[in-house]
């Protein structure tokens, strides 16, 4: 599941919109392993707007110093949300907005 996504392509006032030409890091997990991603080529079903705790399904990505290269190819939304990760990302949300 993705527990955070962030554009980081975007100066750190705008990293929650989604812009063209974006690039977005992931944080992921599968309960116990943690891993950051990128998303290197546009995933249409992926926006800063996911909610946390989408489920996702990960095949043959390549690892370049730590980091999870993604792109349609090797990532698939599945969907879903963990209720409790998007309640934290929606007031964290709104404590940027204020």
């Amino acid at each position: 599941q993705i527990d955070e996504v962030i554009n980081i392509s975007e100066p750190n006032e705008h990293r929650l919109a989604d812009t063209r030409g974006r690039m977005l890091k992931l944080l992921l997990t599968d309960g116990t392993e943690n891993i950051c991603g990128l998303e290197l080529n546009e995933i249409r079903d992926l926006s800063v707007n996911s909610p946390a705790g989408v489920k996702v399904l990960v095949k043959d990505f390549e690892m370049r110093r730590g980091v999870a290269l993604f792109g349609p190819h090797n990532l698939c939304v599945l969907g879903g949300m963990c209720s409790d990760l998007e309640k934290k990302r929606q007031k964290a949300m709104a404590e940027l907005e204020k």
